[in-house]
């Protein structure tokens, strides 16, 4: 009898443990899921930023422009430019999570790949793309 009871007892025991380890397991992925959408978020906010600030800096450098002359061009083309590199760079930041598994995958291709092949088409963005870049030219390549 006594050794029944410690039957029934032991089978409980390891029904309630496989029991918690599977939910030990459904909340590992499930926290692994939501960190992936707040770095997803985090770059998505930090890539919205450099392109209020380029569509600013790209104003005033157009303003210029026609006036190669004055000191406040060479400020606002060198700022345009950082304004640009700092754009491809976080897309390399992107592209370099995408690979790793850091960010939510799908997302990031389905509302980014028709923006970094045009980074690849404008002349004016392709100059600053040099082989340093290699998860976003690796990303860049995939999609042919």
């Amino acid at each position: 009898m006594i050794f029944e009871f410690m039957a029934k007892y032991i089978a409980i025991s390891d029904i309630l443990s496989l029991l918690a380890l599977i939910f030990s397991i459904y909340v590992f992925f499930k926290n692994q899921l939501y960190t992936n959408y707040i770095a997803t978020i985090d770059i998505e906010q930090n890539i919205f930023k450099i392109k209020s600030s380029l569509t600013e800096t790209e104003a005033n450098y157009k303003v210029f422009s026609s006036h190669k002359e004055d000191p406040l061009y060479k400020v606002y083309k060198t700022s345009y430019e950082e304004q640009i590199i700092a754009l491809i760079s976080a897309f390399e930041t992107f592209s370099e999570m995408y690979y790793k598994r850091q960010i939510v995958r799908s997302l990031f291709k389905r509302k980014y790949k028709y923006e970094i092949k045009n980074l690849f088409k404008n002349e004016l963005y392709s100059k600053f793309i040099s082989d340093e870049y290699t998860y976003l030219i690796k990303f860049h390549s995939s999609l042919k």
